[in-house]
This record gives C-alpha cells, structure tokens and sequence, in this order.
C-alpha cells in the first residue's frame, strides 16, 4: 500500500480494476480482519486511473466549437436549435463537473423520471437497486432526454444488473451524429459510466453492484477514484452558459414576436442587437477562459526568454503611475508548460494586480530554478488579497468576483491548468509587508538538458 503497487496494475481499465477490486475484498475481508484507510486506497487509485488513461477531455472542443459558431452570430433568427441544444447541453455538463451532489438509487431516479415526464419516458417497474453517485445519475438523466421527442414516447430497459446495463430507446428516429456527440460528451464525465448509441436509440453501462452494502472497502475507494472530483470553476462556466442561453432566445423571440407598427418593429429589432450584443460578450468573456479550462499543452517554453518578452509587452499598455520590472534571463531553462498557457497564466495574475494598484504601485517579476523545478514569484505592494480570497483557494471552492462583469474563473482556472501541467499556484506573505505575492511553480520540461540548467 505504502509503495502504492496494490492493484494498481489494473488502473488503465475501470471495469479491469473494478472486477480486481471486489476480488480483493473477498478474498482479504474473508481470512483477516482487514480495515485499511479507505483514503490511502482511493488516492492511488485516482493518480494512478490518471496517469494510465490520460484526462478525456471531451467537453473543452466542443465548447471551442460552440463558441465558433455563437461568434459568427450575425442575427438572431441564424441560430438553429441544434446549436441552442448544444449550448444547453455543454451547460449541464459543465454544473455536473462542477457540483458534488449526493447520489440517489435507481428506483428512486425511475420516480423523478415518472414526475418529471410525466408518462413521456416508460420505466419499468421491477428495477434493482443500485446506488448511483451523483455524475452516474447525472449521465442516465441525459441518456433519457436524449430519446425523448414530442408527442411521442420513449422506453428504459433493463438489460442487466451486475454492472447495469439500460438501454434508452426513442419513438421517433434520432439524428446518429448527434447522438454519438452526445455520448462522447457525457462518457467522458465519470470513469464508471458508458453511453453508447444504438440503432434505436442509447445503450448506458454503469459499471456498480447491484447491492451497495455489499461492497468492500478496497472497490468503494476504486469506485470513489473512479468519480472524478467537483471542479468549482466548471460551475462558474455553466452559469456563464446558462446567462448565454437566456441572451439568445430573449433575442429570438424579440426579433419574431409580431409587432403592430413600425415604430413597435424598431423596437423589437432594437431588442433582440441588444440581447445579441450581450451574447456576444458573454461568448468573448467564455472565450477568455478557454486557455484556462483546456488541457495543459505537451510544450515546454524557455521560462527567462518569455518572461522578459511577456513584461516588455506588458509595460506598453500600463498606466503611467504603475511601474512594472523586467526580469534578467541570464540561463536558458525550459518549463514543463507552453506560451499559450503560461500567458494565460500570467495575463490572469498580472492583470489582478494592475486592478489593485488604481492609485499607482509597482508590479516585480522575478524566477528561480534548480534541476527539477522553476519558481515564478508575481508581487505588488497593493492592498492585498481578501481574507475571503485566500479561505476560498485554501478550500479549493470558488472565488466569488467582485470585480464589474467578473465571474470567479480566474484564479481557480489558473490553479487548476498549473495542476495539470504538474505545477502549483501559492499565495505567500509579500516581501514589503503590503500587498500580494504569488509563486507559480512549473516542473522542468524533460528535454532539458542538465548541461542547460
């Protein structure tokens, strides 16, 4: 366990690890009195899930690509309802990865189905019990809307109930290239669940037992690393999403209501540019946060060379009362990240600074770097962060903006690109005794040669 080699062999296939793990518990639980730390179990299994299958980063694209579209947006009437889906659909997706909600059993989410549907979806009656976590749930409530249609029913079969196997099949013939997006896109949510389409409709497998009291300590710390945690600042995304959605068919049915004159038609156009105008910034603000929420890149940047380059073209647009320092590059050292996400990066932490600094201050970059790692030291003598800003990023919860149209992506975002580029973000007292200091800690890119360091 110390060595974090139990079973870890397995960790590239969840179902391959779930099966080993419930193996493990009868075959241990059943000779010895074993009570490991449930913890310890279930954080190597998630590093090592992690490291075996790579982050399936489905929802990053087309979240890009919905943003494509919503930019070319000329008129309010060009929207077609594919796209509104979409942008419906990366909304929910977004609050499912960003929420920790409790879990709920199978018969009891039949129950919210037969409520909320109202006789639209046919369940059946006998169901096992399976008890779902919350992104299980979240999954199989978009595999049931998917093959909904109005005017025409659907069904929900039990194929099997050790894993669970549903299929979701449709009244009416479903769009196949919307269906396989679909399923990408909520497959890649939880390692314990699969969609897949079908001729009729959408096949969901969720990989559980049928009786949860049955399982064993070592397949509940599998299962658990196999939920990948909340991330508080796809929830800011989706309300970003949700607000987008609203501008768009505020916009639509302004410029498709019928109007008596021609005074009232000027004014239902004069509505709907204005909601357009408001979609438009809410997809420039979503675009900004792209380079945040993506996936790290594979490249590494000379971290001296690019620093100096990054503060020159900083001090080109500062105020005149805020002065900036730029930092020597006397060694040539390669950091573990590429441009586009160490200027993000920085444009997010420099770019708070500045806003702290309204009656004027200086801003010092500064770095440092050993065999292993190098450390980017951001500081202002400004009034400081809140104390409600550090309790936040200590408690990995997000950071509720107080700035004008801000949203609380920016610091979590950038957290959680350096995580995954294998790097930290840390606040520290400042050197002067007022205003803020950061350290950005990046690993050394393994091209580098020793020679270079």
């Amino acid at each position: 366990m110390n060595a974090r080699l139990f079973g870890l062999d397995w960790a590239s296939s969840p179902a391959d690890l779930l099966s080993w793990a419930q193996g493990a518990d009868e075959l241990i639980t059943g000779t010895v009195d074993f009570r490991p730390s449930i913890s310890h179990f279930e954080h190597a299994f998630r590093a090592a899930s992690e490291l075996a299958a790579g982050p399936q980063e489905a929802i990053e694209p087309e979240l890009a690509a919905v943003l494509d579209i919503l930019e070319r947006l000329q008129t309010p009437d060009a929207l077609t309802a594919d796209q509104l889906q979409r942008l419906v659909q990366l909304a929910d997706l977004c609050r499912c990865l960003g929420s920790d909600d409790l879990g709920i059993d199978l018969r009891e989410l039949a129950d919210d189905w037969h409520l909320l549907h109202r006789g639209r979806l046919l369940v059946p009656r006998l169901l096992p019990s399976v008890r779902l976590s919350a992104r299980e749930r979240a999954i199989l409530d978009a595999g049931a809307s998917a093959v909904l249609a109005p005017d025409t029913p659907a069904s929900v079969e039990v194929l099997n109930s050790n894993p669970l196997r549903l299929r979701f099949l449709a009244g009416a013939p479903l769009d196949p290239a919307v269906v396989t997006r679909m399923c990408t896109l909520w497959s890649s949510v939880s390692g314990t669940t699969v969609l897949t389409p079908n001729e009729r409709g959408i096949d969901a497998t969720v990989l559980t037992t049928a009786d949860p009291t049955s399982a064993g300590p070592i397949t509940r710390a599998a299962r658990a690393a196999l939920q990948p945690a909340a991330r508080p600042y796809q929830a800011a995304v989706a309300d970003l999403l949700h607000d987008l959605k609203n501008q768009l068919v505020a916009a639509r049915l302004a410029d498709s209501s019928p109007a008596d004159t021609r005074t009232a038609r000027l004014q239902q156009q004069l509505a709907a540019s204005r909601h357009l105008d408001q979609a438009h910034a809410l997809t420039a603000r979503l675009r900004s946060t792209t380079s945040l929420l993506g996936p790290a890149g594979t490249e590494s940047v000379d971290i001296g060379s690019f620093l100096r380059h990054y503060a020159s073209g900083v001090l080109t647009r500062l105020p005149g009362s805020i002065s900036l320092s730029i930092p020597d590059a006397p060694r040539s050292v390669r950091v573990a990240l590429d441009e586009g996400g160490l200027t993000a990066v920085l444009d997010n932490l420099v770019g708070n600074a500045i806003e702290a600094l309204l009656e004027g201050g200086s801003i010092t970059l500064e770095w440092t770097a050993d065999d292993d790692e190098a450390v980017v030291e951001i500081t202002d003598d400004g009034p400081g962060l809140p104390l409600e800003v550090i309790a936040a990023l200590e408690a990995g919860e997000r950071v509720r903006s107080t700035k004008p149209g801000g949203n609380g992506l920016g610091l979590l975002g950038v957290r959680s690109l350096l995580n995954r580029a294998g790097g930290e973000l840390t606040t520290v007292p400042a050197p002067s005794g007022t205003g803020t200091a950061w350290l950005i800690t990046l690993p050394i890119a393994p091209s580098t040669a020793p020679e270079d360091l």
